[in-house]
């Protein structure tokens, strides 16, 4: 079924949205009435604009003349030509469609997130492993994004209402309003101790792309990838170890001091790059 699919958004892999340059798209699910719509559409200025609620699947565009001055919230100039709703174009009214059917069966999102253990479909290389190991190698990273880009890893975590409804949005062949373009699945895998990555998936691919930023400590602490990202305190939460991340910070290139007496860390402080190793008796 997947290869299926996949192949099916393959064929439109090429296209390219097209849209009037003047058109602007705006998502936005606390618009209800002509008035909400409207007032989003002129605070982006002139032009043609689609606004939408994905919601409750609604949408209505706006034409915003040159000119068109908005004096304060909710007035506008009267010596300026007004705004206009205007049809919008099908393809528009599709795909918000197609986005609306897989934003219900998704759970309120078009990029359904799914948390997975390494534990499942387990791959060797993950033994032992934590997401200090998926920042530092690349082939331990590249096994596991090819694990969850496989057709028998999504199938097992997804049913194929979803997969459908993906395909049915990622196979439109204008989007006028960028949501094709967003549609993914997230994997947020999860090493055994806890800590974790976040992976996305698209159908068009073969393998998935762990997103940057994103390594966890099992208590939700950042794993910093890039020394640059080495500021904040680190807290010694239930079940962290601060000495496997102090030695991250040093491989990173972070400048290592330490304060205080004991043999247990306390909490790491870091300022650009300079970190301050707190001990503390038990």
């Amino acid at each position: 079924m997947i290869k299926f699919l996949a192949a099916a958004v393959l064929c439109f892999a090429g296209l390219s949205a097209t849209s009037s340059v003047e058109a602007a798209a705006m998502r936005c699910d606390g618009c209800y009435t002509d008035e909400d719509f409207r007032m989003l559409a002129e605070a982006r200025g002139p032009g043609v604009h689609h606004v939408f609620n994905i919601h409750n699947n609604t949408i209505q565009t706006w034409q915003i003349p040159t000119g068109h001055i908005i004096s304060r919230v909710g007035e506008t100039s009267k010596s300026a030509a007004g705004p206009r709703k205007v049809n919008t174009p099908s393809a528009a009214v599709t795909e918000l469609s197609k986005a609306h059917t897989l934003y219900v069966i998704g759970g309120n999102t078009i990029r359904p997130i799914f948390n997975v253990p390494a534990s499942h479909q387990r791959i060797p290389a993950t033994v032992g492993k934590t997401a200090h190991d998926v920042v530092w190698d690349a082939n331990l990273r590249g096994q596991i994004e090819s694990l969850v880009g496989s057709t028998e890893f999504i199938t097992s975590i997804t049913n194929e209402s979803l997969l459908t409804a993906m395909a049915d949005l990622m196979n439109v062949g204008t989007s006028l309003l960028g949501l094709r373009d967003q549609t993914a699945i997230l994997i947020r895998y999860v090493l055994d101790d806890g800590s974790y990555v976040d992976i996305q998936v698209d159908l068009a691919d073969t393998v998935g792309n762990t997103l940057q930023d994103t390594a966890r400590t099992a208590a939700g602490q950042t794993i910093p990838n890039h020394v640059a990202n080495t500021n904040g305190t680190w807290l010694a939460l239930p079940a962290e170890d601060l000495g496997v991340m102090a030695g991250h910070f040093r491989r990173l290139g972070a400048s290592m001091t330490s304060s205080g007496s004991g043999g247990t860390i306390r909490a790491i402080v870091c300022t650009a790059g300079l970190c301050d190793v707190q001990y503390v008796s038990q």
